[in-house]
């Protein structure tokens, strides 16, 4: 009876352990704000074996891309390509592209983000001119819009010239602060925060100046236009990459009017000066007293990067 006991008791335990490793079963453990860290979106890599390093002349061959969203954002309806840069010795066939790419970011239910595959199909023709052997190299591209989330708390007050006598008490006081160096989780990042406030007879309005920079290792556009990019051969993104970011912001749950200098509706966040303001939508009493207020900021933009992979075709 007790050696029975004993393993009710074991087979329990064990079951209990194995709880922490279902899905949902340990966010206890994993701090949310974790996955606004990071300047990473896609992530793409090749199967171990496939392309192979090596591969015959005349010969069929897969290339397995693998796709891994590192970033907070989901990936809806992404696209990515495969380009074949030496058509002389590679011949690909269709598709060569993906459209439907959706994956979800880092999150409670994905700590490590979501990842999926594609294949592309290959064909490694002939080995001319007496040489021996050929080095070629397949590129995967891909563009997909994406956005970076700022949560942070700003200091609301209305005593903008200190000239209030409990001053030195408030709860807390306003400032220019550079937003450290984690990112927010997202390829791109907003580097500076520059909080203001706007005199009025009966109170001041709340504004905010904001700094973005590209932080990713890939090219930023403006949001829903991948298709221009990634869909054309040769593929332009050259000539397309115009580093626009459209902003929109909430104070206290309050949307936000966020404008460009000169009364365009996209940041060129190529330049580092470039700036986006955020105005509150109501302005505070005089008579309020300075406190701690929710900020959060959304940048949205199409994003596109590449991953590289050498390949030798081996004449027979």
């Amino acid at each position: 009876m007790k050696h029975a006991q004993l393993a009710l008791l074991i087979i329990l335990l064990l079951v209990l352990a194995g709880c922490d490793y279902l899905p949902g079963k340990k966010d206890h453990l994993i701090d949310p704000a974790k996955f606004h860290e990071g300047t990473s979106a896609l992530s793409m890599s090749a199967a171990a074996r496939a392309p192979p390093s090596i591969v015959k002349e005349n010969s069929e061959f897969k290339f397995y891309a693998i796709l891994k969203n590192l970033g907070v954002a989901p990936i809806e309806n992404g696209l990515i390509k495969l380009v074949v840069l030496d058509k002389d010795h590679i011949e690909g066939r269709p598709p060569l592209y993906y459209s439907n790419i959706n994956l979800k970011g880092r999150s409670l239910e994905w700590p490590d983000g979501e990842t999926d595959m594609r294949y592309f199909s290959l064909t490694a023709k002939e080995v001319k001119n007496e040489m021996s052997s050929a080095q070629t190299e397949l590129m995967l591209v891909a563009c997909y819009d994406y956005y970076t989330e700022l949560l942070t708390d700003v200091c609301i007050d209305t005593d903008i010239y200190g000239v209030n006598s409990q001053s030195a008490q408030k709860a807390c006081s306003y400032n220019s602060a550079r937003l450290g160096s984690k990112g927010q989780g997202g390829p791109v990042e907003f580097v500076r925060l520059e909080s203001d406030f706007i005199s009025t007879e009966t109170g001041v309005i709340p504004e905010f100046k904001l700094y973005l920079s590209n932080m990713g290792k890939g090219g930023v556009y403006k949001a829903g236009e991948h298709m221009k990019i990634c869909g054309s051969e040769p593929i332009e993104d050259g000539k397309l990459i115009n580093n626009l970011v459209s902003v929109e912001a909430w104070l206290s749950n309050q949307q936000m009017d966020c404008t460009v200098p000169g009364g365009k509706t996209e940041l060129d966040i190529s330049n580092p000066e470039n700036y986006v303001v955020c105005k509150a939508s109501s302005e505070v009493p005089k008579s309020t007293i300075a406190y701690s207020s929710p900020l959060k900021v959304i940048a949205r933009y199409g994003y596109t990067n590449s991953f590289s992979k050498p390949v030798l075709i081996e004449a027979t």
